[in-house]
């Protein structure tokens, strides 16, 4: 076993995009697994969760590369096998601890180093009285160093772990109890606990059980370099309440471990159980509604306990077919807040007919920015679902204080149009009102703004046609222009292939600012090229770069993220972004997961515990907290 690794990385820090609804279903065998098997529970001791789209690859449950990690990762596996180190509470902005007691950096002023601390008497789901398997550190460090030492383990959370950390090891002198970790980064960070363990955007790094994954690497028997990236787990145990008890395209079935560690007293004295009962469910069940209507269906007939994001008027529908139907907010029509907010990214470098947009001028962006409402916005295309965007943040309780720091500076944006003073920034540019078509000229040519959108979202179509209302009615020559996914994520987006897009590209902070600020402190890359991680893909480097970049690195990224002076800091780099206006945002980005409590209680709630996205892995708060219904 090795205690560090040290090899070349990569750099990615790619945000979850969003997950698309689609799939058929598609008859499959049924994987079982001996070990569970039984007869299933009642109707009323499981939990029925909507599943999208047909799990393809059901026998591979390896987390690590992007090919694999689509299917496992929404179908149970962190949800419910796997667990986080520690998980965010997006109201306080503190880490609860799970496997992990703490993450501590050893200089809060300069925190490259830090220790994780690991909870007692956790143990794999295969570990029996004769055959104890504990999760200790040597897990961590094993699993770590894997995937520092294999680039081919690509998936997000790999890629990003591998760009902080230069090694691992175990402290010295050495813990007795082997449950200490020491992370040495290439570089200080003091967001490395949640970029990397707090399970915040979707998931965390999760760790692998070493006795299984040994296998993995090393040389096989003729001598070849196995590469981690092909194996498949399949036979999959992680550390959570459920194991996997069979598993189809169609349908990912989860039975609860009556030997869970977490309702175990662990070793030592004065030491309490992590939990003091088993989850409620007997069953958790993710299956494949093969399209929208079916998902209402099932969720009014009592079919879906859980189901998938809904349109309002889809939600209040099957509210009103069935009152055991609940929202969010029980009181509005107000969703929960996605954290990847929508926005207009503006390509500052961009050329038609070889010259530059007028967008890659500041005053031009502040004027769109003014002649947009945001309020019209959030009513026709959410239905009032979602608030206007007042900053480039989340508005969740830990962002408060630096949403409230830009917004008494003045810096934030109105939900309200000022149409009279954005088209004064045109006509003071020379641009003179057409009053045969409204639209705002130049030497006989129509100020014009070409928007990008994902196809395959269809409220951003929808978000798209109304914005090129919204601006034609103001007097600018926009349109909108649609693309599948995977050319807008795959392709144009990273390499600067639009003139203004409608999408997501501020999203990243959900406790601190440092997340999204930095995102647009990037370096711009050249047309054509990849931006790092979706950062700055509109190649802003105007002016004001190197003091925006300054405030960024060398005052918010060198301090503890809790430090009294970090709104204020927020505040001064926050007035060269609305100077410069590289991004507009909008809308909160909301989403409607319709719970039934027929059977079971205790969801997710405005005030309640817990975030209702139910493929996150704060899935394990909400399964913990749900109640059966006698």
């Amino acid at each position: 076993m090795k205690d560090a690794g040290r090899r070349p990385r990569d750099r990615q820090g790619a945000i979850g995009v969003a997950w698309l609804i689609s799939g058929v279903l598609i008859a499959a065998t049924v994987y079982q697994s001996p070990a569970v098997a039984q007869a299933p529970p009642a109707r009323a001791d499981t939990v029925i969760f909507d599943l999208v789209k047909p799990v393809h690859d059901f026998k591979n449950f390896n987390w690590y590369t992007r090919r694999t990690r689509g299917d496992d990762a929404v179908s149970g596996g962190h949800q419910a096998m796997w667990e986080p180190l520690f998980l965010l509470d997006y109201d306080t902005g503190k880490l609860e601890p799970w496997l992990g007691l703490s993450l501590t950096p050893k200089d809060a002023n300069n925190p490259v180093e830090w220790t994780l601390t690991l909870r007692r008497g956790i143990e794999w789901s295969d570990s029996t009285m004769a055959n104890k398997q504990p999760f200790d550190a040597d897990d961590v460090i094993f699993t770590v160093n894997m995937v520092l030492d294999n680039l081919s383990l690509n998936a997000s959370e790999a890629a990003t772990l591998r760009s902080q950390v230069e090694s691992v090891a175990k402290p010295t002198p050495a813990d007795p109890n082997n449950l200490k970790v020491v992370f040495k980064l290439h570089k200080a960070n003091p967001r490395f606990a949640i970029d990397n363990f707090g399970a915040g955007l979707f998931g965390s790094f999760l760790i692998m059980p070493q006795h299984i994954w040994k296998d993995a690497i090393g040389v096989d028997a003729v001598g070849k370099k196995k590469d981690p990236a092909d194996f498949k787990f399949s036979n999959p145990i992680g550390t959570g309440p459920y194991k996997l008890k069979d598993a189809s395209k169609n349908k990912m079935t989860w039975v609860r471990d009556p030997n869970w560690w977490g309702i175990k007293k662990p070793p030592g004295f004065g030491s309490d159980a992590f939990k003091k009962k088993l989850p409620d469910p007997q069953q958790l069940e993710w299956q494949v509604f093969d399209s929208e209507t079916k998902s209402k269906a099932g969720l009014i007939a009592n079919n879906i306990d859980a189901a998938r994001e809904f349109t309002p008027a889809d939600f209040a529908d099957a509210k009103t077919q069935n009152p055991k139907v609940i929202g969010w907010d029980p009181a509005s029509p107000l969703a929960w807040n996605d954290p990847c907010g929508r926005q207009l990214d503006i390509n500052t470098k961009y050329v038609v007919d070889g010259k530059p947009t007028p967008w890659s001028d500041p005053k031009f962006r502040k004027a769109l920015s003014l002649l947009i409402d945001r309020s019209t916005l959030a009513n026709k295309v959410y239905g009032d679902a979602v608030v206007p965007s007042r900053t480039m943040f989340p508005e969740y309780g830990a962002m408060k204080p630096f949403i409230d720091a830009v917004v008494a500076a003045n810096f934030g944006l109105p939900p309200k149009a000022d149409i009279t003073a954005g088209q004064k920034v045109l006509t003071d540019a020379g641009y003179a009102k057409d009053t045969a078509d409204g639209l705002f000229k130049k030497d006989s040519k129509a100020i014009a703004a070409t928007i990008l959108v994902n196809a395959d979202i269809a409220k951003d179509v929808e978000a798209g046609d109304e914005l090129v209302k919204q601006l034609k009615n103001a007097g600018v020559d926009a349109k909108a222009v649609s693309m599948r996914n995977d050319d807008y994520a795959g392709k144009a987006i990273p390499e600067g292939g639009y003139e203004i897009v409608y999408g997501w590209l501020s999203c990243g902070s959900v406790a601190e600012p440092y997340a999204s600020m930095a995102r647009y402190a990037t370096p711009a890359a050249p047309l054509g090229k990849r931006s790092p991680g979706f950062d700055n893909t509109g190649r802003w480097d105007g002016p004001k770069y190197d003091a925006y970049a300054a405030v960024i690195f060398n005052e918010i990224g060198k301090r503890p993220v809790g430090h009294g002076t970090v709104p204020d800091l927020v505040k001064q780099a926050y007035k060269i972004l609305d100077e410069e206006m590289p991004f507009i945002p909008l809308v909160q980005s909301p989403r409607i997961m319709p719970f039934n409590t027929t059977f079971w209680t205790g969801w997710p709630v405005k005030g309640g515990q817990g975030v209702p996205l139910h493929h996150w892995a704060a899935t394990h708060r909400l399964i913990h907290g749900l109640k059966k219904v006698p």
